[in-house]
Parts: C-alpha cells; structure tokens; sequence
C-alpha cells in the first residue's frame, strides 16, 4: 500500500494500527518514528 500523506500525529498512529504487518520504506523520518514507538512498545512489556 502506498499511502501519500504528511506523517501528521494522526497518520503516524494510523499505520501503527497496523502492527507487525507494517514496513515503512520512506520517508526515513517517519520509518525512525516507527522503529522508536516499535522499541517503546517491547520495553513496556519486558518491564513486567
């Protein structure tokens, strides 16, 4: 899917929806953002 937008606070939650069948190949801000959230969420359920 190809999804032509702005990476607004909105979208950016949009595509986590979408779990691990998510790749974001570009922009290479937006696919930081989503490796960062991704980590966040593995270290909240390690922690318990």
């Amino acid at each position: 899917m190809t999804l032509n937008t702005e990476p607004t606070n909105h979208s950016r939650h949009y595509l986590l929806s979408f779990g691990s069948d998510l790749y974001v190949e570009e922009p290479a801000e937006l696919r930081e953002w989503i490796h960062q959230e991704a980590a966040a969420m593995v270290r909240r359920y390690e922690e318990e």
